[in-house]
């Protein structure tokens, strides 16, 4: 059985992934096996600035020798090229450490989860791992799986069967799903041009999704508190719910009147 630990944060100098479990003997090359994958990952519509500014390409470290894997785990390491302009805010060193806290959560991260169960009070300790740039080790360790299966004749496809309203044509042949042809690289996955098209209409205008950042602001963490900006929002809304449910509790617990 396969399994993989990743570690490493957004702007810090590298992602690192192990993969446990892979047997001795599967040729394997970063250039050939991986590099492509990671190429994918980046391209597509809608990717931010950050895939500009990366070029990524993994670096095998340990469990490979000769272009055969030893049977070890694997080491893989992916560089961030954006580390150069957050070497301050990122350094491990506590001595001179100075960093601008940040006091705005993501709607839709993990960023206020973290907060809470850690207690932190920089949401920058949170968001670091709960980032989209986490994925790029996990791709590194999937195409290791995929290089697994591909030694023993198995392949790996997939397409857009529907988004929405709007339905994949799942015409498309097995060997242009292989070579990446019919999709271009793009992010959506359709063969059918115009499908793809509506696709990235109704993306741009956010209505393939449902959006639960409905709330009147952002929180803010002040003296170890969160507040709700603009009024009554989730956060009022929970604590109130929270006290009815400390209410109800307790009248349960009150002892009968006496007659």
């Amino acid at each position: 059985m396969l399994r993989f630990l990743t570690a490493g944060e957004s702007h810090g100098p590298q992602l690192t992934v192990i993969v446990e479990g892979m047997p001795a003997g599967v040729s394997m090359d970063a250039v050939r096996d991986i590099d492509p994958d990671l190429r994918r990952r980046q391209g597509g519509h809608g990717r931010g600035k950050r895939q500009q500014i990366e070029q990524d390409v993994a670096r095998i470290v340990s469990g490979v020798r000769g272009g055969k894997t030893l049977g070890s785990p694997i080491t893989l390491v992916v560089e961030n090229r954006d580390w150069e302009n957050w070497q301050g805010p990122m350094q491990v060193e506590a001595r001179g450490f100075k960093s601008k806290r940040v006091t705005r959560v993501r709607p839709g991260h993990a960023d206020l989860a973290g907060i809470l169960k850690y207690g932190f009070t920089d949401a920058r300790d949170v968001l670091e791992r709960a980032s989209a740039r986490e994925t790029a080790a996990r791709v590194a360790a999937g195409a290791v799986a995929r290089t697994l299966i591909a030694a023993v004749g198995m392949e790996v496809h997939s397409c857009v069967v529907r988004i929405g309203d709007v339905h994949g044509n799942l015409t498309r042949t097995r060997h242009e799903a292989k070579d990446g042809r019919s999709h271009g690289g793009h992010a959506e996955r359709e063969a059918d041009q115009e499908r793809r098209a509506i696709l990235v209409r109704r993306s741009d205008k956010g209505g393939l999704h449902h959006s639960v950042a409905d709330r009147r602001g952002l929180r803010r963490l002040e003296g170890g508190r969160w507040r709700a900006e603009g009024g009554s929002g989730w956060l009022d809304r929970s604590r109130a719910r929270g006290r009815r449910a400390q209410g109800h509790r307790r009248r349960q617990r009150a002892p009968p009147r006496g007659r």
